[in-house]
């Protein structure tokens, strides 16, 4: 430090810089052992970590009296064959735009609005059934309606005003297989 002098007063320091910096950098005083921006003593390092203790705590305290409280962690409930379903192996899981949850099972399909299960359960060779019980796939459609793969009887729609399905033909005009693994739709809203 050929040409800066430094100056001591009490407990700070004071350290001259060379004429060449610039005018806000040619003095500055900083306590001994301390940065700027840090607290200076034992005392106010205490003090703000109280402060920061206490923050924290108000704000845990301020979220259980808040009347969002309930919604700040996710709620999950377990469904099972004690809560209607009728199989415990589940093989799609879809929601429409009610907010319905379909779940597909090797028993049959599942309507679960939260509350409680409508179950549809194969009904015969009437053609107004589930067509099979084992539903491999599920895609809600925009008009509320419910595309269901199943595994032997092909492809059907529920129809959600009249709770019946509409099945659609094997090999003659309809679906090539009677195995339906997946539904999708496309950008043009088809299937």
């Amino acid at each position: 430090m050929a040409n800066a002098m430094v100056l001591h007063r009490r407990r700070r320091r004071f350290v001259r810089i060379p004429s060449a910096a610039s005018a806000s950098q040619k003095l500055r005083a900083y306590p001994h052992g301390s940065l700027p921006g840090r607290p200076r003593s034992p005392v106010s390092r205490a003090a703000w970590i109280l402060l920061i203790v206490l923050a924290f705590a108000a704000t845990a305290a301020s979220a259980k009296d808040s009347p969002w409280a309930p919604f700040i962690s996710p709620r999950f409930a377990t469904i099972g064959i004690a809560q209607g379903l009728p199989d415990s192996i589940t093989t799609a899981v879809a929601q429409d735009q009610r907010g319905l949850v379909w779940i597909g099972t090797m028993g049959g399909l599942v309507r679960y609005d939260g509350y409680r299960m409508q179950v549809f359960e194969p009904t015969g060779h009437d053609g107004s059934g589930l067509p099979d019980a084992y539903v491999r796939a599920l895609l809600p459609l925009p008009d509320g309606g419910l595309l269901v793969g199943t595994n032997t009887g092909g492809l059907s729609r529920l129809d959600p005003a009249t709770g019946t399905f509409h099945n659609y033909p094997l090999h003659v005009d309809g679906s090539s297989d009677s195995k339906i693994y997946g539904l999708a739709s496309d950008r043009a809203g088809g299937v």
